[in-house]
């Protein structure tokens, strides 16, 4: 599946593996269709300081109200979420929809 069929890109987490996504993801597609989203944003947010820099639309948000905000960046349109060292366990609610589609990316060993 091509990144190209997704209206619109979301990247949930922070620190170095949602920079790297950032990065990887504005190489294959237009950076207007991206936007990041980090829970509890640290005090030196590398995560919002790389958005910035690659003008892509950043969120800080608690984990209280992650949800809702997701549910604003969504439509009818195909929104790919890429999970980036992140531990919110994303409910059944947007799980389910079927214009959604949720990457969990991490390293491991």
């Amino acid at each position: 599946m091509s990144i190209i069929f997704f209206s619109r890109i979301l990247v949930v987490g922070s620190g170095t593996i949602a920079c790297d996504c950032i990065r990887e993801i504005i190489n294959c597609t237009e950076s207007a269709n991206v936007m990041a989203i980090e829970i509890e944003q640290k005090i030196l947010s590398f995560f919002q300081k790389t958005c910035k820099k690659n003008n892509i639309l950043y969120f800080s948000c608690s984990q209280k109200n992650i949800l809702k905000r997701l549910m604003q960046c969504i439509n009818d349109e195909e929104v790919l979420i890429v999970s980036a060292n992140n531990n919110y366990i994303f409910p059944s609610q947007l799980v389910n929809m079927k214009n959604v589609t949720i990457i969990n990316f991490h390293y491991s060993l």
